[in-house]
C-alpha cells in the first residue's frame, strides 16, 4: 500500500537543512517548504518523518498548511495517498495546556475528515516523545513520570513514547507511563539489557 502498514518515526534534524541547502533558518517559508519536501520524499519510500522542526513549533495553522497534506494523504507524493504514520508533538513536555490544544486540534481534524468521508487519522498518530534513552539526553525516569502525567492530563489518549528496553523500563517501574516503547537496536538479539 502507499502508506506503510508498519508505523515508523525516523529522525531528521531540521537545523541541518538550511546549512545543506544554503538558506537561512530564519526564512520560515523556505524552511517549511524544504522540510515538507523531505517529508514527501520519505513517504515515497514508506517512511515517516514525524518531527517538523522548522522553527515554527506551536503554530498549528502553520502545521496544517505545510504538513497537513502529509497527514491527510493529499501531498503530491509518488505513492498516491501516502500518509505519515507518526506525528510528534513539539513543545514543552510538561505544558498540559499546550498538549491539550494539540490534542483538540488533531481531534477536530479527525471529526472534519470523518464528516467528509475520510478516515480519522490525525490524533491516532500523534505522540509525545517523552524520553530518549533514559538516563541520557537530559531525561531520566522521574522526568518520564512528569511528562507522561502531563500528556495524560491533556488528553487521556495522548500517546507517550520512550526509547528504551522493556527490561530497563520494568527495572524503573516505568511501563505504566509508556504507550509506545521503542527498543534500541544495539540491545536486541540477545544483547545485554
Amino acid at each position: 500500500p502507499s502508506t506503510s502498514s508498519l508505523r515508523s518515526a525516523f529522525g531528521l534534524s531540521g537545523p541541518n537543512l538550511p546549512a545543506g541547502h544554503h538558506f537561512t533558518g530564519h526564512d520560515t517559508a523556505t524552511f517549511a517548504t524544504m522540510r515538507q519536501r523531505y517529508g514527501r520524499f520519505a513517504l515515497d519510500h514508506r517512511i515517516s518523518l514525524p518531527f517538523h522542526d522548522d522553527w515554527v513549533f506551536n503554530d498549528l495553522n502553520h502545521f496544517d498548511r505545510y504538513y497537513g497534506p502529509l497527514v491527510d494523504g493529499t501531498a503530491p507524493t509518488r505513492l498516491q495517498g501516502a500518509r505519515l504514520t507518526a506525528i510528534q508533538y513539539l513543545g514543552n513536555m510538561t505544558d498540559t495546556a499546550n498538549m491539550a490544544r494539540w490534542a483538540q486540534h488533531y481531534r477536530n481534524h479527525d471529526r472534519q475528515n470523518v464528516a467528509n468521508g475520510l478516515p480519522a487519522w490525525w490524533f491516532d498518530h500523534l505522540f509525545q516523545y517523552t524520553c530518549d534513552e533514559p538516563p541520557w539526553q537530559g531525561c531520566d525516569w522521574p522526568d518520564i513520570v512528569a511528562r507522561s502525567n502531563a500528556a495524560k492530563a491533556a488528553d487521556a489518549e495522548f500517546r507517550t513514547l520512550v526509547t528504551t528496553s522493556i527490561n530497563v523500563a520494568q527495572e524503573h517501574n516505568g511501563t505504566s507511563y509508556i504507550d509506545l516503547l521503542v527498543p534500541m537496536i544495539n540491545f536486541m538479539d540477545g544483547k545485554a539489557k
